[in-house]
């Protein structure tokens, strides 16, 4: 899959093992909405996830054609 857009612009990209490091400038305290688009590949289903301070939320996505 293709990153195709990321809003805000984050701070810093770096691809890891893992996936795709995003890093937002941020005041402390306050909350961060971000919207990131990407194009699949292929169609069927797609699995992902986020991590956020040792966290993670996976997620499931089903691309039609």
């Amino acid at each position: 899959m293709d990153v195709t857009g990321i809003s805000p612009e984050p701070q810093e990209q770096v691809m890891t093992p893992y996936g795709l490091r995003l890093t937002f400038a941020t005041e402390p305290g306050t909350e961060l909405s971000a919207e990131i688009a990407f194009r699949a590949h292929a169609y069927g289903s797609v699995e992902g996830g986020v991590r956020f301070d040792g966290r993670t939320v996976s997620f499931d996505q089903f691309v039609y054609p």
